[in-house]
């Protein structure tokens, strides 16, 4: 079997998928009495994934506590853990700063950073877009040129909106895809 593989989380049916989650499977084959038992873990930040391409970070995410499996056997057997993103879990994460609400203006750059941030996961950022307002500087980023009111992602009873619903709006600007 292929030692890594990369999943997208999108069927390409539905265009209105802004946000795509993606997993890593790692296919392994333990020669000695090593045991997943010892990747066992409650939290799912516990174990991380990174996989280079080249020497360039290409992907990270953390194994699921669930998503570790192997045989009983006691040699050559294949070992199959499964790594997340957390993309998914952003619609149960609430865009605020350990539960201080962001307030005033920040760019669009800036609020994706944050989003990005709930994660746990750090990643440089590259931007593509061509969809600029006709007074934007044209050789940089128009989230970097874009501020936004951040009170927009409270609600009605003062309760912060989901990192995905903040993720969402941002991205639906430029018909962009995380």
């Amino acid at each position: 079997s292929t030692p890594i593989k990369i999943r997208y989380k999108d069927d390409g049916e539905n265009p209105l998928n802004y946000v795509i989650g993606s997993e890593c499977e790692l296919n392994l084959v333990s020669s000695t009495d090593f045991t997943a038992e010892d990747l066992y873990t409650e939290n799912e930040k516990d174990w991380r994934a990174d996989v280079y391409i080249e020497n360039v970070l290409y992907w990270r995410g953390y194994f699921l506590p669930d998503g570790i499996s192997q045989p009983y056997s006691d040699e050559n057997y294949d070992i199959r853990i499964i790594a997340t993103d957390g993309l998914g879990k952003t619609k149960d994460i609430p865009y605020s700063d350990g539960g201080i609400l962001y307030r005033g203006f920040d760019t669009q750059k800036n609020i994706l950073v944050k989003c990005l941030a709930t994660l746990g996961i750090s990643l440089d950022i590259s931007i593509f877009t061509n969809t600029k307002e006709t007074h934007m500087d044209a050789f940089s980023s128009p989230l970097n040129q874009l501020s936004i009111n951040q009170d927009r992602f409270i609600d009605v009873s003062n309760n912060p909106l989901s990192v995905l619903d903040v993720l969402e709006s941002i991205l639906i600007t430029y018909s962009a895809r995380l």
